[in-house]
């Protein structure tokens, strides 16, 4: 049974780990707008739910950043005190 060559094992892990770390910071970035907002408290417990590294919570994270980006755009313009 061949192996995987390390370099490719090398060059997903390094790819996957690129990719957590831009959602948690599109992730970050929109629970802080959520905060300084006053958004639903449901959609503020889905998104720090969303924080655990967790497959079920990877997904409900991108989707909550996605419903967050559409509500936005949809608030009055306000900028926070």
């Amino acid at each position: 049974m061949d192996t995987l060559p390390f370099g490719l094992i090398a060059a997903v892990s390094l790819i996957m780990l690129v990719l957590l770390v831009i959602y948690y910071v599109l992730l970050a970035g929109a629970i802080l707008e959520m905060l300084r907002r006053e958004a639903h408290v449901v959609l503020l417990v889905f998104a720090f739910l969303a924080l655990c590294p967790l497959p079920p919570c990877l997904v409900m994270g991108v989707l909550v950043i996605i419903i967050w980006y559409i509500h936005k755009q949809t608030l009055p313009d306000q900028t926070p005190a």
